[in-house]
Order: structure tokens, then C-alpha cells, then sequence
């Protein structure tokens, strides 16, 4: 197992009192308890035993360089130079019993597995940030975790005392386990806690979501716009080999029947519709992005215009209805739709050859919409790009869409609404 050791120490990003590191759960420790902790701690002998007992993840988890670093005050996964790396703080760890140590580096695994740190990132991060960790923590045992960690279902080991954050605490505490990362993205995005809290500086944001819970680091993921083809490559070839050697030896471990399939489907390409109208909800989030010189630069002060993000999503959805898709197609389309108005506006259309702009109608946040049909000729998937006639506040034919056999998604343009 390859294994370096960082000696520099960022003191802005290590968590210390007095130029001592100070355990984010275990405030109590010294130095003293802490160095003794983390002298006796052995990364290999963990990873050798998550191997044995965990294959799914010890195939993951051997791909990655391994850096001892006091850089970060926890642990985390990242790209560089087209390696992949998992960072650790020995302080940070030692702390910890065997069955949390495994159960952090099964935390770090998934990461990679969904590709959290190999895809653009979302804005803003600490919203994201939350939004992966819970989507992990929810299907891992909680007893196999750090208590500071982020749990959907559950509050935060300590108590927020901040207005905003306890509202953020409250809401997580009744999201339900299973959703997945864009989901909860979506969820926390909706809160208008989290809307305010955006408006606010950096160092308070980055303070609000420490108060909330966090259990590693995610600084480095996505610094470009995506990593390149051969790292995407390489996720996937490592995850399919994992998910083959599993489904082949039967030895998934502890992996929830739920995630096996989801992970079976990102291995090998396969396309769920639900998870992809759900995804391109998320990323609806972050797709309407202007400059404005009303804002700081914050790579280029003074120089360059700041940017401004319109963080309330409207999506345009264009319903196949021709004579091949059965009734029983819409009635799952218009439930899952029905599901995903809890977080967001929808202007609707049904299409065949073309789009029934007559029709067209608008689904409100929180509200239903029985199924209905009012095509049934052939179909055109350039009709939604095209309009035959005016919409309301459909997109122009200018904005790039998603296709699938259901329904063209893409985000209504900024001048029509």
C-alpha cells in the first residue's frame, strides 16, 4: 500500500487552541492523549482488516495513495495529478476505535464510488459539502461513524446555537435515509435558512456548516470545470472491477441491497431515469450563473467582475406523448414529477411532433397534477427545442436540453421568466 507523510502544517485549515490540535470530537483529549492515540495507530493494519471483512470496499480503498497529512484536521479523498489520494490525520484518527476507523475510510471509499470528488462541484460547496455526506452517512450504520458526522434523520451530535444553523439542524433531522446526494442538495437549497445563509461571507459559511457536523475534508474536489476523460475512466474501471468481483465471490460485506444496485448501475453505465430527472433538478440549482460588478472577484479583486447565482430553479418539462408511450409510462413520470415539485416550480408540456403549447400549464411548488394525455401522433425530440408556438415562459431555442424517452428537460432561460 503506497503511503507518504506531509510534514507542513496549514494553520488555517487544521483545527487548533493555542497551536495545539484540537479533536473536533473529542474536545476533552490533550495533546498528550491524542499523540499516544495516534502512535499506536496503524492505517495499513485498518486497511488490510476492511479488506478481509469488507472486500467491495478494500478494492476501492487500494487504489488510493495513501498521505499521513496534518494539513487537514480529519481525513478526505482527492485527485491530483490524475492519482487518487485519501488524506489522514493520524490525531484525527487515532482517536477513534477500529470499527469507526474502517467505518471513516468506507465513508471516503463511497466517495470516490459516486464520483463526489471527480465531478465539477456544485455551488455553493459547504450546501454539497452536507449533501454527499449525508447521502453516504445514511447508508452506512451510524455506530461506524464519527458522532460529528452528518446522519439524514438525526440532529448534530452538538447542538448549533447560531438561528440559521439550528434551522438547517431541524430540517436535516427529518430528512428521510436513502436519497441521494443531488437530493439532498436540492432539499437543503429549498431552505430559506440555507438562502440567507449564502448572502453571508465565506468565514461565517464555512463556520455555519463546521457548527452543523463535518467528519472530513472536501476541499480539493473539482477545482476545474470536470476532471479529464482518463480520470473518469479510471473511477469507472475501478468501481465495475469492484462490483464484478463482489456480484462474482458474494462478498458485498455490509453494502445495503439498494446501494449495490446503485452502485451496479454506475459501474456499468446504465441509465435510471428517476435518479436523472432527480439529478438534473440538483443541477438546476447551479445552472444560472451571471457576472456582475456588484460582487467581489474572489480569484481576481479589483480586476474582474464577481459572479451572481440565481439559486431558485424553474425547469421547463416536455412530456413524450405519443402513441408509444403507454399510460402506465406517464402515470410513473407524473409521480415522480409529483415528488420533485415538494422542491421546485415546473412549467409542463406535452409533446409528439410537436409541442402542445395550448396546453401548457404550470406546476406549482407543493402542489399535484393529475396524469393527463393530450397527444397521440408520433414523436420528434427536436419539437421541445424548436416550439411550434409562443409559451409562457418556456425556454428559447437556444438552451441546451436532456433528453430521455419520457420527457426533454432544460432549464428555462433567464429572460423569460
Amino acid at each position: 500500500m503506497s503511503q507518504t507523510t506531509l510534514d507542513e502544517k496549514d494553520p488555517t485549515k487544521t483545527r487548533s487552541m493555542g497551536g495545539e490540535y484540537v479533536h473536533p470530537e473529542f474536545e476533552s483529549l490533550t495533546s498528550e492523549d491524542l499523540v499516544r492515540a495516534a502512535a499506536s495507530f496503524d492505517v495499513d493494519a485498518t486497511l488490510i482488516s476492511l479488506s478481509l471483512h469488507e472486500p467491495f470496499y478494500g478494492h476501492i480503498i487500494r487504489h488510493f495513495s495513501k498521505v499521513e497529512t496534518n494539513s487537514i484536521p480529519t481525513a478526505g479523498v482527492a485527485v491530483s495529478n490524475d492519482a487518487f489520494m485519501l488524506y489522514w490525520n493520524p490525531l484525527f484518527l487515532g482517536a477513534y476505535p477500529s470499527r469507526v476507523q474502517q467505518g471513516i475510510m468506507k465513508h471516503e471509499a463511497l466517495h470516490l464510488a459516486f464520483q463526489h470528488c471527480t465531478t465539477r462541484k456544485y455551488e455553493p460547496h459547504w450546501v454539497w459539502n452536507m449533501a454527499t455526506d449525508l447521502a453516504i452517512n445514511g447508508s452506512l450504520s451510524h455506530d461506524e461513524l464519527p458522532h460529528i458526522g452528518l446522519f439524514p434523520g438525526r440532529r448534530p451530535m452538538k447542538e448549533p446555537q447560531e438561528p440559521r444553523a439550528k434551522a438547517i439542524a431541524d430540517l436535516i433531522a427529518e430528512m428521510p435515509a436513502g436519497l441521494a446526494s443531488e437530493e439532498y442538495y436540492s432539499k437543503l437549497m429549498s431552505s430559506p435558512d440555507v438562502q440567507e445563509a449564502i448572502k453571508e461571507s465565506e468565514e461565517f459559511q464555512k463556520a455555519l456548516a463546521e457548527a452543523l457536523g463535518k467528519m472530513d475534508d472536501h476541499g480539493e474536489w473539482g477545482d476545474g470545470d470536470e476532471q479529464d476523460g482518463k480520470v473518469q475512466a479510471d473511477v469507472r474501471r475501478i468501481l465495475k472491477e469492484a462490483v464484478e468481483r463482489a456480484d462474482a465471490t458474494n462478498s458485498w460485506g455490509s453494502v445495503s441491497a439498494s446501494m449495490r444496485g446503485d452502485l451496479r448501475r454506475i459501474a456499468h453505465g446504465e441509465i435510471d431515469w428517476r435518479s436523472l430527472l432527480r439529478q438534473f433538478v440538483g443541477n438546476a440549482w447551479r445552472s444560472d450563473r451571471t457576472t456582475t460588478i456588484r460582487r467581489i472577484n474572489k480569484k481576481h479583486p479589483g480586476m474582474m467582475p464577481g459572479a451572481h447565482r440565481d439559486s431558485r430553479p424553474k425547469i421547463a418539462v416536455f412530456i413524450d406523448q405519443s402513441g408509444s408511450v403507454g399510460d402506465g409510462d406517464l402515470e410513473l413520470f407524473f409521480s415522480e414529477l409529483g415528488h420533485l415539485s415538494a422542491r421546485t416550480d415546473f412549467w409542463v408540456y406535452h409533446f409528439d411532433t410537436e409541442v402542445d403549447t395550448a396546453n401548457g400549464t404550470i406546476w406549482r411548488r407543493g402542489t399535484r397534477i393529475a396524469p393527463s394525455r393530450t397527444r397521440m401522433g408520433g414523436t420528434d425530440f427536436d419539437a421541445p427545442t424548436n416550439p411550434s408556438g409562443p409559451a409562457p415562459a418556456g425556454p428559447g431555442s437556444s438552451v441546451p436540453g436532456l433528453s430521455s424517452t419520457l420527457a426533454n428537460l432544460m432549464p428555462v432561460s433567464r429572460s423569460s421568466r
